[in-house]
């Protein structure tokens, strides 16, 4: 079975390079370039992880996010969140941690894990 994954960037060179190299991987990919798109792609295309650029025109990666676990059909789709902004990373950190996830570095690489 080919896992699906939505990339969800409103810059076309980075929503291009991830789907690219995703769909090398094997994955079969969509992509969405705002929050309305994303949330209507994860409905109908009931993708297994999502890929959610924080900072989207109009409404942020944040509050698709919000969305997507309001929704029955979308609450347990996994969601990677996606930013080149600094500040933006250590916020998804902080609250990371605050709910009880750990980053872990391992010889297989960095992982996240619920403590």
């Amino acid at each position: 079975m080919t896992h699906r994954v939505l990339v969800v960037d409103d810059e076309p060179d980075i929503t291009a390079l991830v789907a690219y190299h995703l769909a090398k991987a094997g994955f079969r990919v969509s992509t969405a370039a705002n929050g309305p798109d994303a949330l209507k792609a994860a409905r109908e295309e009931r993708p297994d992880v999502i890929i959610l650029d924080v900072m989207l025109p109009g409404v942020s990666g944040y509050d698709v996010l919000a969305e997507l676990r309001r929704q029955d059909e979308t609450r347990d789709v996994g969601v990677i969140m996606l930013t080149a902004r600094r500040e933006e990373a250590d916020r998804i950190r902080d609250d990371l941690a605050a709910a009880g996830v750990v980053l872990e570095d391992g010889t297989g690489g960095t992982t996240w894990r619920r403590k």
